[in-house]
Formats: structure tokens, sequence, C-alpha cells
């Protein structure tokens, strides 16, 4: 949430200086400031599997299932996959397979930690 809300304020302040920059003198800037907002958009479209896969809570099998739903082999052992290697494979067509996976990692990931915290109790 605190880096969708960074993305969000960068990409105002982004909008805010191309209104600016909008003279004669300040062309160059609005050039560059447009180019960040581009790139402030680019990231956005990678960032829901970064968010939904960077957990520790995502282990091999979600992993395993994920290329299984994608209909693909896995490129390298899991923890060497980079954020490359899945948009080239095309991860942003199983963003709901993705989203669901996460989602139920998360939600083991805390039933474990919960069973953890009662034993010791």
């Amino acid at each position: 949430a605190k880096i969708e809300a960074l993305l969000d304020a960068w990409y105002k302040d982004v909008y805010k200086m191309i209104k600016s920059f909008d003279n004669d003198n300040m062309r160059p800037m609005q050039k560059i400031a447009k180019e960040l907002r581009q790139a402030i958009e680019d990231f956005k479209t990678r960032f829901p599997f970064l968010k939904a896969f960077g957990s520790e809570s995502v282990l091999e099998r979600h992993w395993t299932e994920l290329f299984k739903r994608m209909d693909k082999k896995p490129m390298a052992d899991f923890e060497k996959i980079t954020l490359k290697m899945m948009l080239d494979a095309g991860i942003n067509e199983f963003t709901n397979d993705f989203e669901e996976l996460s989602t139920a990692a998360s939600k083991e990931h805390g039933l474990k930690k919960a069973m953890e915290t009662m034993k010791k109790d």
C-alpha cells in the first residue's frame, strides 16, 4: 500500500509539472516530465505481479501452480526467476491467477503463524 501511494503521489506531481512546464521556455523540461510520467505508468503495469509474488508467503508450490495455470514450464529455479522473465512469459495475462494464488499464500502464512503462536502459549 505504501508503494502504491508513493506511485500515485509521484504521478500527481509529474502531472502538475507537465502543466506548469507548458510554455515555450520550458518545453525541454516538459518533455522530461512526460518521459517520467510514462516510466511511472510502465512500472504500474508491472507492479501488481511484484506485489503479489514478492511476498515471503509465496512458496514453491504456488509458483508451480502459477506455471501450471499459465501452461508454461518454469524458465529457472523459482528463487532465480526475474520480473523480466515473468513479463516475457506474459504474466500480465494471468492477473486473476497470480492474485488468487498470492491471496491463498498470504492466508496460509497467517494461519501458520497463528498456529505457531498458539503452540507457544
